[in-house]
């Protein structure tokens, strides 16, 4: 009994000795920690640390993410934030041009957003009021990089349907109750069109159809009609239109752009040589309008464009009679017409190839284009379809038309055309009206100008399209396409 007692006095002091052991080690292993860290630091061995990331599972447009850093006043961190770029944004510089070696920096100054995330937690949603944010949108060294204070705003909630007077209005019961129609075919056949102070006499003006050059499957097809407009409607139109065009060379108009892009494009063209500098005080606030002085100034540089005047149905007696006369000839119907349009081009001067549609577009779009020549040109300016090998010349009084879209409502991309370059001294007069494949409340209404931008009375508009599928254009009358706040919301034509 006694050998066995002291056996269990033992077993008890070992055990008790291994826990005390055990203790101790685990005291000691972390009181060493920091220095097994540095051990493992000066062997080369790295250590990963857990970090928290939360999965985000919204959809976002398709984003150009650009990290930068963040350095707050009130607590010493740092964190990143990923700033949201729309391709295609025209308030966006996405891709440099250089000159001389140098890129230009063009920026709108529109407020950025932006969203803070930080590594160690969830996205934080907001800054210290203390917090300055750096952002540069260009890849280039630390000592190259510029910076913009930006401020993060909250946009305030667009309406999906947007009055065409941009104020936000309550929209009027006949707009909410408006049914659109829809056309997708032209029916053209024969007129005969009364000639004035001729006892009842008619001209016969029969349909003929152009047979394209090269074979296509697309459903564009064309038709001319010789004298569809009179000797003396042509000379007058070009008359008036002359008359305003006067009016609006007296102050050098506004150019506006639809992007930066074409803006830097055409400036390339202008200065190929020059070092040139565009700082956001070159442009109106809320619009892609460059401002009175540096409009004068590319205008001095050699910018060039075409004039358009434009009337409506309804503001004079032969804005009826003409859109009557289309109808008769096309089945066109007149409450699918926008305004019509006389545009005067200059000796020298051209249309690039591009589509009166917009590929992948709306229905609310361009179905067919009425187009007549008010002039005869001899040399240049010719209606040319590359696709289909079908050049039409300008002369007085012709008419051509034809559809831009198929029948059920899709921009065919054969419908491409330009408008050849002007030899003539006297330059070219067409007058155009575009037929809708949708209509809507506001199609072929003469809508109210906006405010924006700060303009002297009779000032014009020059717009410059995109740079490969566009020129430039001055109009007598603003619409709303400059505007910012227009063009980036969702909005529905009414």
């Amino acid at each position: 009994m006694a050998k066995e007692k002291s056996e269990n006095v033992q077993q008890a002091t070992s055990k008790l000795t291994l826990l005390f052991v055990a203790i101790a080690g685990g005291i000691v292993a972390i009181s060493l920690q920091p220095l097994i860290v540095v051990l493992y630091a000066r062997l080369g061995i790295t250590t990963a640390p857990i970090s928290y990331q939360e999965v985000s599972t919204r959809t976002t447009p398709e984003q150009i993410p650009i990290t930068t850093t963040i350095v707050t006043t009130s607590k010493p961190q740092t964190t990143t934030t990923k700033t949201i770029v729309i391709k295609n944004d025209p308030t966006i510089d996405e891709e440099p041009i250089l000159l001389k070696n140098e890129p230009i920096t063009i920026k709108f100054p529109e407020p950025t957003t932006t969203t803070t995330t930080t590594t160690k937690g969830p996205p934080v949603t907001k800054k210290p009021k203390s917090s300055t944010a750096k952002i540069s949108t260009k890849k280039v060294e630390p000592s190259d990089e510029t910076s913009k204070t930006v401020k993060s705003e909250k946009e305030p909630s667009q309406p999906d349907i947007i009055d065409v007077t941009g104020r936000n209005k309550e929209i009027p019961e006949e707009v909410k109750n408006f049914k659109s129609t829809r056309i997708n075919m032209i029916k053209t056949k024969k007129l005969w069109i009364p000639i004035p102070n001729s006892n009842g006499g008619h001209r016969r003006v029969p349909p003929v159809a152009i047979r394209a050059g090269k074979e296509h499957k697309s459903s564009v097809k064309h038709w001319l009609f010789e004298e569809f407009l009179s000797h003396d409607e042509c000379v007058n139109l070009i008359k008036v239109h002359k008359e305003h065009v006067e009016k609006m060379k007296e102050i050098d108009p506004i150019i506006c752009f639809d992007s930066i892009q074409t803006l830097r494009k055409h400036l390339k063209d202008l200065q190929p040589n020059t070092e040139l500098h565009v700082t956001p005080n070159d442009f109106t606030k809320g619009t892609t309008c460059i401002n009175a002085t540096f409009s004068s100034t590319l205008k001095q540089w050699g910018l060039k464009w075409s004039y358009s005047t434009a009337f409506y149905l309804g503001e004079s007696p032969f804005s009826t009679t003409l859109s009557k006369r289309i109808e008769d000839a096309t089945e066109l119907q007149s409450n699918h017409g926008g305004k019509f349009q006389i545009t005067s081009t200059d000796k020298g001067v051209g249309y690039k190839a591009h589509h009166d549609c917009t590929l992948n577009g709306l229905k609310q779009d361009r179905y067919a284009t009425f187009l007549s020549y008010l002039n005869t040109v001899k040399n240049g300016g010719e209606t040319e379809f590359q696709d289909l090998e079908i050049k039409i010349s300008p002369k007085e009084g012709r008419a051509i038309v034809w559809n831009n879209m198929n029948a059920d409502g899709v921009c065919e991309e054969n419908s491409i055309h330009s408008a050849n370059i002007v030899e003539d001294e006297e330059g070219k007069f067409v007058l155009q009206r575009w037929y809708y494949y949708e209509d809507f409340y506001s199609l072929g209404k003469r809508p109210p100008e906006p405010n924006q931008p700060e303009r002297s009375p009779g000032q014009a508009r020059v717009s410059c399209d995109e740079y490969d599928m566009g020129s430039c254009r001055a109009y007598d009358e603003w619409n709303y396409d400059h505007l910012l706040k227009y063009r980036n919301i969702n909005h529905n034509l009414i």
